[in-house]
């Protein structure tokens, strides 16, 4: 059995809508990993970030990261 390579298979388009406790400066790194993962698969549409700090990330909203991500993957997410 031989698997087609990505790029010949159809795009598809799965909408997520993704909430993280992410953190800047972060606390743990799990979540810097999942967002890198959300961006660097194209089959995702990301429709938006819900960034939930609670009390403990008052102030230290990952928005940095998320900027970074954007510009780095020229994908621009609400």
């Amino acid at each position: 059995l031989i698997a087609a390579a990505p790029e010949s298979l159809p795009p598809r388009s799965v909408p997520i809508l993704y909430t993280t406790d992410l953190y800047h400066p972060h606390d743990d790194p799990d979540d810097h990993y999942d967002l890198l993962t959300l961006f660097a698969m194209p089959e995702f549409d990301i429709l938006g970030i819900v960034i939930d700090t609670g009390p403990k990330g008052a102030g230290r909203a990952a928005e940095p990261a998320l900027r970074q991500m954007m510009s780095l993957s020229g994908r621009e997410i609400p």
